[in-house]
């Protein structure tokens, strides 16, 4: 389920600019797949399917775990709604994910577990291969700490380069 909203009047550098925002996350940030896909067909259908385009743009700042026992690399069934959006000529970004960290277990007799940076690790839908899929890196020195530590890495699972574009 979901909910669309309207804002107009953007000041500034788009003052004809209309903003619309599609609410599938509850107040804890949790939500279903299926509410972001009906919000995705939605925009779709407000776009005549790509022939008369009133959405131009979608930012999608969620991202959920990438399951490979169930689909192939960007074939999620979230991630065949993004690709058909953006053959439809609406531009796609979306978040790579938070997911690029985690501890691998040492085989010592201690087993010790070691705090690494993940490959792999990017998002559906992130997966999408037209998706443009935004890394995070360093706030204050991106150039000196270069991506950040906890932001979801590719290569994807079928080694394609995720993320596109990196940015604090």
């Amino acid at each position: 389920n979901y909910r669309a909203e309207q804002v107009t009047g953007m000041a500034g550098m788009a003052p004809m600019c209309r903003l619309v925002s599609y609410k599938v996350l509850d107040d804890r940030g949790k939500g279903m797949h299926s509410a972001i896909i009906t919000a995705l067909q939605h925009i779709d259908e407000v776009n005549n399917n790509g022939r008369d385009l009133k959405i131009h743009g979608v930012n999608l700042s969620v991202g959920y775990p990438f399951e490979p026992e169930w689909f192939a690399c960007g074939e999620s069934p979230l991630c065949v709604e993004v690709s058909r959006l953006v053959r439809s000529g609406v531009v796609v970004v979306v978040a790579a994910g938070n997911t690029g960290y985690g501890f691998n277990q040492a085989e010592s007799e201690a087993r010790q577990l070691t705090a690494a940076g993940m490959d792999l690790t990017i998002n559906d839908p992130g997966n999408a291969d037209p998706a443009i899929t935004v890394g995070s890196t360093h706030r204050d020195m991106p150039h000196r700490y270069g991506v950040s530590y906890f932001s979801s890495k590719g290569p994807t699972g079928d080694g394609r380069a995720k993320p596109d574009v990196v940015a604090p």
